[in-house]
């Protein structure tokens, strides 16, 4: 049996998925005006795979093992995660779109070669079924995109002060955050994880235990009292109680989440 490998079209068509298989887990992960790194290590990466792949062709082992090398290491090249726990959240998201489109094609094939003979398919053809499925990918993620999009008008830049210690970070202003002390009655706060331990906000003393409920379930968050923001717009809020939450570290932009009725609890005392 005679087996042709098209470079070029090989070259391009691993170019093309790396490109949109990269910015829209980008996209997921919250990680913006990151084009001229994905661009660039598509190109980089996707040299290295056809390299690899005319090189060890009869060799699916090794391909493979490699393949997986390499995927790794340009989801970390390209979004530098600062712990092992977002690299995996980043390689999960980009295994799973990876799974979508070229599971299709799989499943496209398979079915084919099922009901006729053969199915002769052409490498323009691929690419552009490629293409295709990578279309459905990014109209699925079009409504998600959009909510970000809403969200980043929401956004702002506070600065908090405590123990010492003083740090800068992204915060969003939710209208729909009523968390509620049911001890004070003031409005909580809530911060990441990542953020409550550059802080050291446990070391203040015992945790206050806040009882939560969301659409993803429910539960009690420990507590702390912080003790100063300064949001961009100039207001200085203290003495803040604030809720540790480990689902906002899934947030990479996103460090604290500012309560509306807190805000208001805290400028009237």
């Amino acid at each position: 049996m005679h087996e042709i490998f098209y470079v070029d079209i090989y070259l391009i068509l691993n170019f093309m998925m790396n490109f949109f298989l990269l910015y829209f887990t980008a996209i997921i992960r919250q990680k913006r005006r990151m084009g001229g790194r994905i661009f660039l290590f598509s190109i980089l990466f996707a040299g290295i795979s056809t390299g690899s792949t005319y090189i060890l062709w009869n060799e699916k082992a090794w391909r493979a093992g490699i393949a997986l090398l390499e995927l790794g290491g340009m989801v970390y090249a390209v979004f530098l995660p600062g712990s092992l726990r977002n690299w995996w959240r980043e390689m999960a998201i980009f295994l799973s779109l990876a799974l979508f489109t070229g599971g299709g094609i799989l499943a496209f094939l398979s079915l084919g070669n099922a009901l006729f003979e053969g199915l002769p398919v052409s490498a323009m053809g691929m690419l552009c079924l490629s293409l295709a499925l990578m279309g459905i990918a990014f109209a699925m993620l079009r409504r998600q995109w959009a909510a970000q999009w809403q969200n980043q008008k929401t956004l702002v830049w506070v600065e908090v002060f405590h123990g010492g210690r003083h740090c800068q970070v992204k915060a969003l202003m939710d209208t729909g955050n009523r968390l509620v002390s049911p001890y004070t009655g003031e409005g909580v706060w809530i911060v990441s994880e990542e953020l409550a331990g550059e802080l050291a906000l446990s070391q203040g003393g015992a945790p206050i235990y806040i009882p939560f409920q969301s659409l993803g379930g429910s539960g009690l968050w420990e507590a702390y009292r912080l003790q100063r923001v300064v949001v961009e717009n100039g207001r200085a809020y203290e003495n803040i109680l604030v809720a540790v939450s480990p689902h906002l570290d899934e947030m990479d932009e996103i460090q604290m989440i500012l309560n509306i009725t807190g805000m208001s609890y805290i400028m009237g005392s």
